[in-house]
C-alpha cells in the first residue's frame, strides 16, 4: 500500500522514536493515524484513526500485526462498530 497517493493528512499518534521499516529496514518509520474506508457487500465501513505505519525513507505504509488482527476482528463483526 502506498502512503501518498490520494490520502488524507495523517496525525502523528504520539512523539515516538522512528522504528525500523519492515520494507526498506532504515530506522525511519513512524506510527500515525489514519482514517480507512472498508467495503463489504453494499456497505461502506469507515474506521478512523487506525494506527498505521509510514516510512520517511521508503514511503511506504504498513499496519502492525496487533492492528491487523483488531480490524479483523472489527470487519468480521461489522455490527460491534459504532455508528456516526
Amino acid at each position: 500500500m502506498n502512503s501518498s497517493e490520494g490520502m488524507p493528512k495523517a496525525k502523528r499518534s504520539n512523539s515516538n522514536p522512528a522504528q525500523v521499516c519492515s520494507f526498506c529496514g532504515e530506522k525511519a518509520a513512524h506510527e500515525v493515524l489514519r482514517s480507512r474506508s472498508f467495503g463489504c457487500g453494499g456497505k461502506l465501513i469507515v474506521i478512523e484513526d487506525i494506527p498505521t505505519m509510514e516510512c520517511s525513507n521508503c514511503r511506504e505504509t504498513y499496519y502492525t500485526g496487533g492492528t491487523l488482527k483488531t480490524l479483523d476482528s472489527l470487519l468480521s463483526n461489522p455490527a460491534r462498530i459504532t455508528k456516526k
